[in-house]
Parts: C-alpha cells; sequence; structure tokens
C-alpha cells in the first residue's frame, strides 16, 4: 500500500489526489469548536510554519508551561537568562536568546550587525543608523507581520 501510494503521488495528478485525500483526512481529524466560537472560518495548514496561519499550533506541554509562566508575575532579564541556557543546551551553541518571532530576531540581528558592541549607536537606532544602513533580506521574510 506505502509502495502504491508513493508511485501515485510521482505523478502531479497523483499527487493532486494524494494532497486533497490527505487534507480531508486531516479535516475530519480536527475539532473546529474554537473556529465555530469566534465565527471564523475552519483552515486546515498545507503550507508549514506560516506567520499569516498562526504560525505553529503550540504542544500541550507549551500551553501548559505558558499558561503557568503568564499566571505569575517574574524578572524577565531572569526568565530571559534562563531561556537562553536553554537554548543554548538544545541547540550546542555558544548562546541563545528568546525573542517573541522569527522576524523580531532578525530585527535584533540586524541592528547588532549595525551597530556592533557601541551602546551609543544602539541607544541611536532607529533614527541614525550609521554607515552601516543597508541590508539583504530573502524576499519571504518581507512580510506584514512580526517586528
Amino acid at each position: 500500500m506505502i509502495l502504491r501510494q508513493i508511485s501515485v503521488v510521482n505523478t502531479l495528478p497523483g499527487f493532486v489526489f494524494y494532497l486533497i485525500s490527505w487534507i480531508g483526512y486531516q479535516m475530519a481529524q480536527q475539532d473546529f469548536a474554537w473556529h465555530k466560537k469566534y465565527n471564523l472560518k475552519p483552515l486546515i495548514n498545507v503550507s508549514g510554519t506560516m506567520t499569516n496561519l498562526g504560525a505553529s499550533i503550540a504542544s500541550t506541554p507549551i500551553v501548559n508551561a505558558t499558561a503557568e509562566a503568564m499566571s505569575n508575575f517574574v524578572s524577565i532579564h531572569e526568565a530571559q537568562a534562563l531561556a537562553s541556557t536553554a537554548i543554548e543546551q538544545a541547540t550546542g551553541a555558544e548562546a541563545g536568546f528568546l525573542t517573541a518571532s522569527a522576524s523580531a530576531g532578525i530585527s535584533l540581528s540586524i541592528a547588532a550587525c549595525m551597530t556592533g558592541v557601541n551602546p551609543s549607536r544602539v541607544e541611536a537606532l532607529p533614527n541614525d543608523p550609521g554607515p552601516c544602513n543597508e541590508i539583504v533580506i530573502q524576499a519571504g521574510h518581507l512580510c506584514g507581520y512580526g517586528a
């Protein structure tokens, strides 16, 4: 059965049929009660992590951890340090930094490249970007969402 599906998918009509079947299966599995409650159209995301489709659905442990964190006051500096350490350990990177979104991370990275470690250059942004005032960015990141 799996080999047959793979060979069918290798043709455009086969792929379209497979995709439509997969979407139908996903719709049958999903509970759209939340959409109905707020009068929103049901949506099946077949594009991956897209900001305009709500980015990604958080797993239950993440939802629970977020709810727990949002029920308490916390020093943002301490929480950022804790998150940075977790990112470093999970990825093996020399440093990690938690941002609100991918575009916020891109914005901070660009600002760091423009200013280096000079605090006066950092404080001058965005009014005076200095000599480093042009960037190259992937067209896919030029969207109206995020930072």
